[in-house]
């Protein structure tokens, strides 16, 4: 069994990441291989701007979030052909409408926790591996896409969290864990604030 662990700069643009498929084809020739990636080059400080934009009351985090989205979108059609893009454009837009979720109501609470930060930050590599295993999947390369947050574990010391492998702890406890690692905005609460901020900051 053998890891292989690429950054930022290693999977920037579809050229990149064509470089890094072959590596890994030939790696797994060899030996069992796992895959390691990173957000596309940049965005890790795309996402912290956004996210920080947001708290701010900046509502420019918006257009932040809509680049994130180009630039993922760009990177899916110079990679894949056109008759194996749309399932990968459509997750893509997906998480990205998650990622504007998520800023909508750090803007409206107008704070960034550093547990929500790390939520945000997660996106990058998220995006990134599912873009990979599209590509690995056009070429025919047999493999499987796991998501991290299933197999990793870690402390709440947000931003400076300790990890470690998830080996007994059942899959329904690791994935309700998943879905509740950063605070929700109940829609009630979401009213209460959409009207005092329009109440405080008149159009």
């Amino acid at each position: 069994m053998q890891v292989l662990k690429f950054g930022g700069s290693s999977v920037a643009n579809a050229d990149n990441i064509n470089r890094v498929i072959e590596l890994v084809k030939q790696a797994t020739a060899n030996d069992r291989t796992i895959l390691v990636v990173s957000a596309l080059g940049g965005i890790t400080d795309m996402l912290i701007q956004a996210g920080q934009a947001a708290a701010s009351g900046d509502e420019s985090y918006k257009e932040k979030v809509q680049d994130i989205e180009r630039r993922h979108l760009d990177t899916v059609k110079a990679l894949l052909p056109i008759t194996r893009q749309s399932s990968a454009l459509s997750l893509v837009k997906t998480r990205c409408n998650e990622i504007e979720d998520i800023c909508s109501g750090i803007f409206l609470l107008g704070e960034l926790s550093a547990r929500t930060q790390d939520k945000i930050v997660s996106y990058g590599e998220l995006l990134s591996s599912l873009i990979i295993d599209a590509r690995l999947t056009s070429l025919e390369v047999p493999h499987q896409w796991k998501d991290s947050r299933d197999l990793i574990r870690t402390d709440s010391r947000f931003g400076h969290a300790a990890s470690g492998l998830c080996h007994h702890e059942p899959p329904d406890l690791r994935i309700h864990e998943r879905r509740s690692d950063y605070p929700a905005v109940r829609p009630s609460r979401l009213r209460r604030l959409r009207r005092k901020r329009h109440h405080h900051h008149p159009r």
